[in-house]
């Protein structure tokens, strides 16, 4: 959990490496996550679903 903080404090936040060097400007990493935002479940795509989800996915 600590790499993951680390990696939104300085890879994914706004203005940050990530945005800075694939992005075509700035807030486009927001805007993504924004559209992305309406097509995610937490119920679903979160912990533990998503594990279960998974392994059934891989058994069939």
């Amino acid at each position: 959990m600590e790499i993951n903080a680390l990696a939104r404090g300085y890879l994914i936040n706004a203005d940050g490496i990530i945005e800075q060097t694939f992005s075509p400007g700035k807030y486009s990493l927001e805007l993504c996550s924004v559209a992305y935002g309406k097509l995610w479940r937490f119920d679903t795509e979160g912990l533990p679903a998503d594990l279960i989800r998974r392994y059934l996915t891989l058994e069939h």
